[in-house]
């Protein structure tokens, strides 16, 4: 059973949701690396911050904010990248792992790999997710971590779980992740 808060939507719910809206904003076609979260902005990169969570991740581009169901996601026009914030209470023990297992398939996300990491001492997961879905098709390489009080949620597009130039931008991406 997927924790809840006060009979409010499960906490599964708010991170596949994230996830299903960064697939869509990345328009999903048809491994996975650990980074540290303190880099600056790579050259060509700049930094997008979601003000409400102080988490800055830097883009190949400027990214706007977009209304997600509980949060915000940022994708440059036409990038193969993209990040969001979701709002949802801290629940000890819960693991992103048990999330997106349990609450994916539902929703047409099915986990490929999957791998429990941390990011400065915030548990994390690191995925290859297959999306299939009406609205979207296609593979993502997926990082969320948990924060107080968010999940933050780091999604590139890729051909296949394979895919190597995916996985050296989904690096980049996730070395560009820092914290408030």
């Amino acid at each position: 059973m997927i924790a809840t808060t006060s009979g409010r939507m499960p906490v599964g719910t708010w991170i596949t949701a994230a996830l299903l809206a960064l697939v869509a904003l990345l328009g999903a076609g048809p491994g996975i690396a650990n980074a540290s979260a303190t880099t600056p902005a790579q050259p060509g990169w700049v930094d997008v911050t979601d003000a409400p969570s102080g988490v800055t991740v830097a883009l190949p581009g400027e990214a706007d904010p977009v209304e997600v169901p509980f949060g915000r996601a940022y994708a440059p026009d036409g990038a193969d990248v993209a990040f969001a914030v979701v709002d949802v209470p801290t629940i000890p023990g819960l693991g992103l792992d048990t999330v997106l297992d349990s609450v994916g398939p539902g929703l047409g996300v099915t986990v490929v790999e999957s791998q429990e990491t941390t990011v400065d001492g915030r548990d994390a997961l690191d995925a290859v997710v297959a999306v299939d879905r009406e609205d979207a098709q296609g593979t993502a390489l997926v990082r969320a971590v948990l924060d107080d009080g968010h999940v933050i949620v780091l999604a590139t597009r890729a051909t296949d779980a394979s895919d190597e130039t995916a996985r050296a931008l989904h690096q980049r991406l996730l070395a560009g992740l820092r914290f408030a």
